[in-house]
């Protein structure tokens, strides 16, 4: 399951994957919200926070291509925490970090508090930490409701 929170005065997102499936679009609905995000904050910087539920599945292989598509395209400068319990997934995020793959900010975390710490430092203060958790607790009440 794919659940989004957006918080357009910082700007900010919580994308998060939860549950054991996901619906056939759930990650070409991340997609189209990683670009969507992209042209609203992207040059106000912000933060993102994208949370995979440990036993959540990968994205299709048909879709991994065009995720590094979409990530290449993005003209922004919003960095991107991605909590994952994970530690190859980190490793690889690490590396798309250091590649210069993407023209954002990008590290991998396993817990959201850390993650959303980073993001207040990398947004220099624009981006409310209290805010970030209230947004990731209120995309937690989303998914509970199924």
């Amino acid at each position: 399951m794919f659940i989004e929170v957006y918080d357009d005065e910082q700007p900010a997102v919580v994308w998060l994957f939860c549950g054991t499936s996901n619906g056939p679009d759930d990650h070409a609905r991340w997609l189209q919200s990683m670009q969507r995000t992209d042209v609203a904050a992207g040059q106000r910087g912000g933060g993102a926070l994208l949370v995979i539920d440990d036993g959540n599945p990968s994205p299709p292989s048909a879709l991994r291509a065009e995720i590094a598509t979409v990530a290449r395209a993005i003209t922004g400068r919003t960095p991107l925490a991605v909590v994952t319990s994970s530690s190859v997934a980190r490793a690889i995020i690490a590396g798309l970090h250091l590649t210069g793959m993407a023209g954002f900010a990008i590290k991998g975390f396993a817990d959201v508090a850390s993650a959303i710490a980073w993001l207040g430092r990398q947004s220099s203060g624009r981006v409310n930490v209290d805010t970030m958790a209230d947004m990731m607790a209120e995309a937690r009440q989303r998914a509970a409701r199924g």
